[in-house]
């Protein structure tokens, strides 16, 4: 299509297409376009876990400070816990922090290669 078009098409199909945004722009609308933002109800959901960890009960079982981020498998709390989900033994778990993309990633990987 703008292939096709003479210089004098093209330039008018410019200026109508900056007019068009000029007009939108003109609007002062505010579009949040991130990707993937929970919503108020959504973050409410998670209150609960602000109020578990305290400033006074900060040490996990083996007296580990968990406002460091320290434990690179996971605390052996989170272990247990998601052992006794899958029934499985506290060994094989892994609960290391934001890593799931990573963890996906590797996972994924071989397959893209074919």
């Amino acid at each position: 299509m703008l292939q096709d078009m003479s210089r004098d098409d093209s330039r008018r199909r410019e200026e109508d297409l900056m007019h068009q945004h000029g007009a939108l722009r003109g609007r002062n609308r505010n579009i949040d376009m991130t990707r993937g933002k929970p919503s108020a109800a959504q973050l409410d959901l998670s209150n609960g876990l602000f109020e578990m960890v305290t400033a006074a009960n900060h040490l996990g079982v083996n007296d580990e400070d968990y406002r460091y981020y320290g434990a690179q498998s996971g605390t052996p709390e989170a272990k247990a816990f998601f052992a006794g989900c899958l029934g499985v033994g506290a060994a094989p778990v892994s609960s290391a922090r934001s890593r799931a993309m990573t963890a996906i990633s590797k996972s994924v990987k071989p397959w893209a290669l074919i």
